[in-house]
């Protein structure tokens, strides 16, 4: 039960709380241990505009469609979770944090592949990336 609370009940990934909860213990983490930590903070591009056009229904399947490729990501050295309304964040851990901007640039172009029925246009994603290392 406790863990259902914690996740977003539309995608199914955790919710912010638990997001900001688990950085902060990484972090702490990472500095007893000198492993670097990167996060990705993941954006919709202007899914207002698809929201006001096409309704929510339908913003709604794309923010699935992004939640579905982030999910197919997941691994042990990996935190995923949908920090706002079409914004989500991935913790990588460990050694993952070198290569975090080819797994971002991968899922960045897959979800620019996507096609859905409603519209012809292409729905693209913005990435932030930040790395940390202790001291």
């Amino acid at each position: 039960m406790q863990e259902q609370l914690n996740k977003d009940q539309k995608t199914g990934l955790y919710g912010n709380t638990i997001f900001m909860n688990t950085l902060n213990k990484i972090v702490k983490l990472s500095e007893n241990t000198n492993k670097g930590v990167a996060l990705a903070i993941v954006d919709i591009d202007n899914f207002k505009q698809i929201n006001d056009s096409y309704g929510h229904l339908k913003g709604d399947q794309v923010l699935l469609a992004l939640a579905r490729l982030i999910k197919k990501r997941y691994n042990k050295n990996r935190f995923m979770a949908r920090f706002g309304g079409e914004e989500f964040s991935i913790i990588c851990m460990r050694s993952e944090a070198d290569h975090v901007y080819d797994l971002m640039e991968n899922l960045r172009i897959e979800f620019e592949n996507q096609r859905y029925d409603f519209m012809e246009d292409t729905i693209t994603i913005s990435i932030g990336i930040s790395t940390w290392k202790s001291g």
